[in-house]
């Protein structure tokens, strides 16, 4: 089953445990970090980013994403935690995000059978308008925010994901702008 992984040129702390996610930019797993210890901070989700350089809009985007979550840090956006790329450098074609790992994204909990009560809604909703006032303040316009881009966790919190398409503005333009050119 491990075998579809098997291209994955991930530094051997990470050991993948499952496919938790694809999309059009490559594929999300959830892998566990060797060098923690105590849960459940030893999951993470690692996002690879395939064929980085056939498309320079796509590449553009990859990179505006890392630019822009390395710079954030709210309980309501998710953690970028590393990236790396695959030595050798010069010829590499892929990029891989590590980001905290959450149970799941809005998208897939309102397709569940689980019943949703009114203090569940009032939660999920306050932690994303939290996660939303931040991104405002700092400057960031997410542009693409969608149930699939709002990762939810048992405990009712939320964190934005996916910034992709997002725009630095104002204040914090010049710096985030120069990470991702």
């Amino acid at each position: 089953a491990m075998s579809q992984f098997a291209d994955w040129n991930l530094p051997d702390r990470y050991q993948i445990i499952t496919s938790i996610g694809v999309g059009s930019y490559g594929q999300v797993v959830q892998a566990r970090d060797s060098t923690v210890s105590e849960p459940p901070d030893y999951s993470v989700a690692i996002k690879r980013c395939k064929h980085l350089f056939d498309d320079l809009v796509d590449a553009k985007r990859i990179l505006r994403e890392v630019g822009i979550l390395s710079q954030l840090n709210h309980v309501n956006v998710v953690k970028l935690h590393d990236f790396f790329l695959p030595a050798p450098h010069t010829t590499c074609q892929e990029l891989y995000m590590v980001l905290e790992i959450c149970d799941s994204d809005l998208k897939k909990l309102l397709k569940t059978p689980v019943f949703l009560t009114q203090d569940h809604v009032v939660c999920i909703m306050y932690n994303l308008l939290l996660g939303l006032q931040y991104l405002l303040s700092v400057g960031i316009y997410h542009r693409d925010l969608k149930p699939a881009n709002c990762l939810v966790n048992k405990d009712g919190t939320v964190k934005i994901c996916d910034f992709g398409l997002s725009r630095a503005v104002g204040v914090h333009q010049v710096h985030l702008e120069e990470a991702s050119e």
